[in-house]
């Protein structure tokens, strides 16, 4: 058996790595722009943030935002998408495009000695894109296809049905894609909501990578001077703060051979202080491979292959949430060895030795989150879009271990009180049926659907 050396009695932890220096300038017009110098490789990245997304779209046409986030890459006014393509191909640059609930992103990556090139493709792509209705027509087909694919897991689909049961009508709570959605979507939605995300007034332009910071700021200043704000988003509010009723939901998938479940709470936006607590939380309650849900529930009762919980914390609220899949046989023992857990962790048991592996390893794995230009670059994404202050990514590992017991239990007792929980259990009516005595007993009322009615 392989056996690791251990730490001598004496060895303090490690030391804190620091965040590359960022310069940030508010140009003329309003656009904020923020260069950070890592010289190691001669690459750049150049990347357009939004603090806008999927939010925007018509509730009966949800997948526009997916549709868009694909067509993006389908040409812009200096090149179609045939060019643009062999044009990214001949100067190895990468092209990305994102389009989630909050925020969009526009990103591109190449050699220092293309930077122009870069800032010249991410600003058509992001603020000048053909969105041709031919490629609608493509990328409509493709969307169904992976749309058919992923709603057919019902571990997908238990986890879409938990977004639901927490977030309700809010933005957060819709599923990316709804076939009828990608049906209806026409490229005029498509247009519309392009121009509600890429507003330069609610943007950031972030620019990583063997560069200069002055100089380059200078050149940015130049390049999107022009810039100005979209009309039709000076009326702009954010979505109301989510709000949720405990339930639990018992999802219907006729023929489904295991029963994926899940448990969850909302919790609070990314810009709370209380993130950090609930993280090391988190990472506690079932975060990793020695959390207690993976050792309790996988190693000492076999219940599942694996089990996990994760803090998904956005701009207007957040969530955490523990999910597994088990065969029907174990379902009975599975809710009361899960809600177990949950009821503990809620009462803040947590044990010193727990806190101490949790701030080691969220501390140790930081620089790997930072490695490389795309990480830098998604930390200071980050680090604008939630407001955060300047100094988070250079301070983070010191206030990671400045977290103390009294911080963590009060943060579990706060979100993961019995009385915020909602249940999801998705699997065939028989089973759902056989367990609904032990369901009954979770706390809140029972509702029952069809799975695929949230996606049809």
């Amino acid at each position: 058996m392989m056996t690791f050396p251990s730490s001598p009695p004496d060895a303090s932890r490690p030391k804190p790595w620091v965040f590359p220096s960022t310069v940030v300038r508010t140009l003329s017009n309003g656009v904020q722009v923020a260069v950070v110098r890592m010289p190691a490789l001669p690459i750049v990245t150049v990347r357009w943030c939004f603090l806008s997304g999927r939010l925007h779209e018509v509730p009966d046409k949800t997948g526009t935002g997916f549709l868009l986030q694909r067509l993006l890459r389908h040409g812009t006014a200096d090149f179609n998408s045939s060019d643009l393509a062999r044009h990214l191909d001949r100067r190895g640059i990468r092209l990305g495009t994102q389009v989630s609930v909050d925020s969009a992103v526009v990103s591109v990556s190449a050699l220092r000695e293309y930077l122009g090139e870069a800032i010249h493709i991410a600003n058509d792509v992001a603020f000048k894109p053909l969105l041709p209705e031919s490629a609608l027509a493509v990328e409509r087909i493709r969307a169904l296809q992976l749309h058919q694919q992923a709603t057919s897991q019902v571990e997908a689909m238990a986890n879409l049905w938990m977004s639901h049961s927490l977030y309700g009508d809010h933005p957060y709570g819709r599923p990316v894609t709804t076939r009828a959605g990608l049906k209806n979507a026409s490229i005029d939605d498509l247009r519309a909501l392009h121009a509600q995300i890429c507003d330069p007034s609610r943007s950031m332009l972030i620019v990583v990578g063997d560069v200069e910071p002055d100089e380059v700021v200078d050149v940015l200043a130049r390049r999107v001077s022009g810039l100005k704000a979209a009309p039709s988003c000076a009326a702009w509010s954010p979505p109301p703060a989510p709000t949720c009723q405990p339930q639990v939901l018992l999802v219907e998938r006729p023929g489904a051979e295991q029963v994926a479940m899940g448990v969850g709470a909302l919790t609070m936006p990314r810009s709370h202080p209380d993130f950090l607590a609930l993280r090391t939380v988190n990472h506690i309650l079932g975060g990793g491979a020695s959390s207690r849900l993976f050792t309790e529930l996988r190693e000492r009762q076999g219940l599942t292959y694996g089990v996990y919980s994760q803090l998904d914390c956005g701009l207007w609220g957040g969530d955490l949430t523990a999910s597994m899949s088990v065969a029907p046989d174990k379902v009975g023992r599975a809710i009361g060895a899960l809600s177990a857990q949950m009821e503990r962790m809620g009462t803040g048991d947590v044990a010193p030795a727990e806190l101490d592996a949790a701030t080691d390893y969220l501390v140790g794995s930081f620089p790997q989150r930072a490695s490389g230009l795309a990480g830098v670059s998604s930390l200071s994404m980050a680090a604008w879009l939630h407001q955060l202050p300047v100094s988070v990514w250079r301070d983070y590992q010191a206030t990671l271990q400045a977290i103390t017991m009294d911080d963590v239990e009060a943060a579990a007792r706060r979100w993961l009180s019995p009385d915020r929980l909602c249940w999801v259990a998705a699997g065939s009516p028989e089973v759902l049926d056989k367990y609904l005595p032990e369901f009954q007993t979770l706390g809140g009322p029972v509702q029952r659907v069809e799975m695929a009615s949230l996606v049809d």
